[in-house]
Formats: structure tokens, C-alpha cells, sequence
């Protein structure tokens, strides 16, 4: 339980920051004219590097109508990113909220079982309330 709890924080974090790229990116794509200039961002780059994905970033940068779907699909993956950060910060605090029950109940059971193994000399000394 205590994996899933890392795994759904890390995946949030890399969620987040990975929603604030893409954000910029369609911000860049919006405020620059050239779409030369806005082809040699590194993250383009290295992205346009992979078979098929290139030629498609490629052609849609030289036409208007072509940016203007780049940008949606790019503001529409940084809200399917936003849906998978929700879901990890859900799984999160349920994790969170199972593991602080089994604790819980394992220490009011360590303690149960400690103040009852005193004896009864020893018991009697500790005041109460």
C-alpha cells in the first residue's frame, strides 16, 4: 500500500509538470508567427524525432488551420493529463487513508496489549485522569 502511495505521488508531480510544458508549448504556438522558430524548440525536436509523429507536427505548423488543431490537441492532452493527476491524488489519499487505519490499529493494539502485560503493583502507581 505504501507503493502505491509513492507511485500515485510521483505520478502527480510528473503530471503536473508535464501540464505545465505542454501548456507552454501551446502558449509558444499561439504568440509565435513562424512556425520555423516554433519548430526548434528542443521538446519539438526531440518529439518530431519519433517515426510518423514528425511529418505530422511538421505539416500542421505550416498551415493556420493546422495550428489551430495542434493547439487544441495540445490543451486537450494537458486536461487528460489534469484527469490523471485527479486520479492518482484520488488513489492517493485513499492509500493514505488505508495505511493511517492499519496503523491505527496496530499501535491502540500495542499499547492495549502493553499497559496490560504490567503488573498490578506497577499499574497502580500511574495515576489516571
Amino acid at each position: 500500500m505504501l507503493g502505491v502511495n509513492l507511485l500515485t505521488n510521483l505520478i502527480s508531480s510528473l503530471g503536473e509538470g508535464g501540464t505545465l510544458g505542454v501548456i507552454f508549448l501551446a502558449v509558444s504556438l499561439i504568440s509565435t508567427g513562424d512556425p520555423e522558430q516554433w519548430s526548434r524548440l528542443p521538446i519539438l525536436q526531440l518529439v518530431g524525432s519519433v517515426p510518423g509523429i514528425g511529418d505530422l507536427l511538421r505539416g500542421s505548423l505550416q498551415s493556420s488551420g493546422g495550428r489551430n488543431v495542434l493547439f487544441i490537441a495540445l490543451i486537450a492532452f494537458a486536461l487528460a493529463l489534469q484527469l490523471i493527476v485527479a486520479l492518482a491524488a484520488y488513489m492517493n489519499s485513499v492509500s493514505a487513508g488505508i495505511i493511517g487505519t492499519r496503523l491505527s490499529v496496530q499501535i491502540s493494539s500495542l499499547l492495549h496489549r502493553r499497559i496490560l502485560s504490567f503488573s498490578f503493583s506497577c499499574a497502580s502507581r500511574y495515576r489516571v485522569g
